[in-house]
């Protein structure tokens, strides 16, 4: 690896990966929930619930395929900062989702066991019967899915504080104290991503008697 990735890519401790992976299973799990949900329920989508939730679905993927596979297929690729912006999105989004998921999931279902106990499920035969079993079939998906999606947030706050407790172990070691806050690494001897004096020196021009360095300034052409 080149200086770039030396700084960038953190150590970090081998079953973090798995939960990593238990987090992208449990968003295709989930995104297959809200799916049946939503072509299930009529009007299931009018608030963006389940929209929402197959939207940080789909970002979980991404994320967990970027955390994943770049530090290991694509090094140059790979951004500690950007690593924990991913992290941090990951546990905001996950909690909106399942928690606004959970709350129409019990409202539906609430409306359902109601309308399974009252005369006009008695009187609406078997058209309705089937109708109505595929509508609470949808809620107790989007139910299923919201108890999914609170596993998914505990799995982001895990690895989310983990990774922070990491990256700060890798800013504080001393073979990466050139690593400055804005992620770019130290060049050239540099501290803090700022280069050495006369480090990007530029070759004079043949016709001149004087080199003019990057930082220097004049100096006499050696002979």
């Amino acid at each position: 690896m080149g200086a770039y990735t030396d700084q960038h890519v953190v150590e970090q401790p081998p079953w973090l990966k798995f939960i990593r992976i238990a987090q992208v299973s449990l968003a295709l799990l989930i995104l297959a929930l809200a799916a049946f949900a939503l072509s299930a329920i009529p009007y299931g989508n009018t608030f963006g619930t389940f929209g929402f939730n197959i939207f940080t679905c789909i970002f979980t993927f991404v994320v967990g395929s970027y955390l994943l596979l770049t530090p290991i297929k694509a090094p140059h690729l790979y951004n500690c900062w950007a690593a924990l912006v991913l992290e941090i999105f990951g546990v905001i989004f996950w909690l909106s989702a399942f928690a606004t998921l959970a709350s129409w999931a019990s409202l539906g279902l609430l409306t359902i066991d109601n309308i399974f106990d009252s005369d006009y499920f008695e009187e609406q035969k078997k058209e309705a019967e089937e109708r109505y079993a595929r509508y609470q079939a949808g809620w107790r998906c989007a139910g299923a899915a919201a108890g999914l999606g609170g596993i998914v947030w505990i799995l982001f706050m895990i690895t989310l504080i983990t990774y922070s407790i990491f990256l700060h172990r890798h800013r504080k070691n001393p073979e990466n104290n050139g690593l400055p806050d804005n992620g770019t690494p130290a060049r050239d001897g540099g501290e803090a991503g700022i280069p050495r004096p006369g480090a990007a020196e530029i070759k004079g021009h043949e016709m001149g008697s004087v080199h003019v360095g990057a930082v220097g300034g004049e100096y006499p052409r050696p002979r």
